[in-house]
């Protein structure tokens, strides 16, 4: 069944859940039509490098509290994936295209993916292009914040 992410003024996202143990809680938030807030657009990052910058998108999710705790851990991130961030109610698509996000699958889970043409259209292309601003993780890890945050729903057509 497809899944959409409407993401306001830029267009629309479609993705497929794969079968991951996580992916059903997951579809249950576009089944209920959940909102988002889309505030996270790092650029790619340089070549030979991990970051950052580390190229993704990121949607802090509202009314979907039952993501919070669900213990992360997967296959390896590639290019479209979308990824359950651990511990949180935050999905983030995967922008890179040689492994940079290698490694994260212990602390992200894939549980879907997103389809082209959205993501190089709009998540690469458009959104990577929005006004941001820089943000300091209390890692020490500088981000890139989008100036405004874009209202993101969630469907299940």
């Amino acid at each position: 069944m497809p899944l959409t992410m409407s993401i306001e003024g830029h267009g629309s996202l479609s993705v497929s859940l794969n079968d991951h143990r996580h992916a059903p809680a997951v579809e249950a938030c576009f089944a209920k039509g959940a909102r988002a807030r889309l505030h996270r657009a790092e650029p790619l990052p340089p070549e030979g490098s991990v970051g950052p910058p580390y190229g993704l998108v990121q949607m802090s999710l509202e009314g979907c509290d039952e993501l919070r705790g669900l213990a992360p851990g997967g296959v390896r991130i590639q290019r479209g994936d979308l990824c359950l961030i651990g511990g949180a109610a935050d999905l983030f698509v995967s922008l890179p295209r040689n492994g940079e996000h290698d490694g994260w699958e212990g602390g992200m889970t894939v549980v879907g993916r997103v389809e082209e043409p959205g993501l190089t259209e709009i998540a690469e292309r458009r959104l990577l292009e929005l006004p941001k601003r820089n943000s300091t993780h209390p890692s020490g890890v500088i981000m890139s914040m989008l100036a405004a945050e874009i209202p993101v729903t969630l469907s299940k057509d």
